[in-house]
């Protein structure tokens, strides 16, 4: 057993897929913090603006819509181009998707803001799954999707009283400003591992990149899961 540790602690220091890996694991935690943070900052926006329960209620369920519409994509995307590149475009989408909350919160940019969330970061989970199935060992494989599911956690603690509090003590417009810089700072990282793409060079799939193909692929997945579902119990 004791053994077995020393195994995979020597493999998160030498093996060089565990800097991409942390990368994505990242990028999901982010996914996590700003699929959360409208609990507490629609709320607060919803008594400013004063909406009511139910249209704060909508504007958060908006996040949710295009996040499950862009899950078939996101898969698509990944064989064709890698989850690194796709999470790469994906954060700097998550950057444009705060500027509503920087110049004016009324009750169009803040739906505007919760619609764009969900459809930039819906590649990170998949993007994470994907790429610990290619880099590492198939025995490691629950190892680090238990790291990609803790990071996940600890982006939705961030979430709440943490985010309060950077709210409370800075204010919106600049607590949306510094979340703004965080998925860029992390995009420029992946960046400079762009060419470190394990599940890119594996596939080699490189070509039929265009809509067509997406769509295809979407509906090949599509019937692959209705053709192996399990039966009722």
């Amino acid at each position: 057993m004791a053994g077995s540790s020393k195994g995979t602690l020597r493999s998160l220091i030498v093996d060089p897929n565990v800097p991409v890996f942390l990368l994505l694991a990242g990028a999901f935690l982010l996914a996590s913090f700003f699929r959360i943070s409208a609990t507490v900052v629609l709320p607060i926006e919803g008594e400013r603006i004063g909406m009511s329960a139910s249209l704060v209620g909508f504007l958060s369920s908006l996040h949710f819509y295009t996040y499950a519409l862009m899950q078939p994509v996101s898969g698509t995307l990944h064989d064709r181009h890698g989850p690194v590149r796709v999470v790469f475009w994906a954060l700097l989408f998550t950057v444009l998707s705060c500027l509503p909350m920087i110049v004016s919160r009324t009750p169009l940019t803040l739906g505007v803001w919760r619609l764009l969330s969900g459809l930039t970061i819906a590649p990170m989970y998949s993007a994470a799954l994907v790429y610990q199935s290619f880099a590492f060992p198939s025995e490691r494989y629950c190892f680090y999707a238990a790291i990609t599911i803790t990071c996940s956690s600890l982006g939705s603690i961030l979430a709440v009283a943490p985010l309060g509090f950077v709210i409370e003590r800075f204010g919106m417009t600049a607590t949306f400003a510094l979340l703004a810089g965080l998925p860029l700072i992390l995009a420029l990282f992946l960046l400079r591992r762009s060419g470190d793409d394990v599940v890119r060079r594996t596939a080699g799939k490189t070509e039929h990149r265009g809509a067509i193909s997406i769509l295809t692929g979407i509906g090949q997945a599509i019937g692959l899961i209705f053709r192996n579902r399990k039966p009722s119990l």
